[in-house]
């Protein structure tokens, strides 16, 4: 079974499973919401895939058939309302970073770990940036 987190306007609020039944794969999660109806869907590095309404009792459930679900491409990252802001620096106007459920960014092959209150080894030869007025370390993935 796999686990990937529910993100609501880019905040971590609950976890849908994704997990194969027969000849259906089936997504269920439950987040902390108490807001109006949602639309969800599922992001990675392909093409976002419509999920369903996240109900107002926080729940959202759909299945796929094994087919229809073995079109997604990509690696799925998570569920959201909408995809992750552009998190870019100044100096690279062209990157999209995707935040990822243990804080890092991810950007093709490259992660950004969080760098705050951490202190690197003299000689360190990395890049270090600003990104959404966070500082991070970027190392090649």
């Amino acid at each position: 079974m796999e686990q990937l987190p529910i993100l609501i306007n880019g905040e971590t609020c609950g976890r849908l499973s994704i997990r194969r039944e027969g000849a259906y794969v089936v997504c269920h999660g439950h987040a902390r919401w108490n807001g109006e109806l949602l639309r969800l869907w599922l992001y990675g590095s392909g093409e976002p895939v419509y999920l369903g309404v996240l109900q107002p009792d926080g729940t959202v459930r759909k299945k796929f058939s094994l087919s229809e679900f073995g079109r997604i491409r990509g690696v799925l990252t998570h569920c959201g309302n909408a995809p992750l802001k552009n998190v870019q620096s100044p100096e690279e106007t062209d990157t999209l970073w995707y935040l990822q459920s243990d804080g890092t960014l991810r950007c093709g092959t490259y992660i950004a770990f969080p760098a705050e209150g951490v202190r690197l080894p003299r000689g360190y030869s990395g890049v270090r940036r600003v990104i959404e007025g966070r500082e991070y370390v970027i190392f090649p993935g």
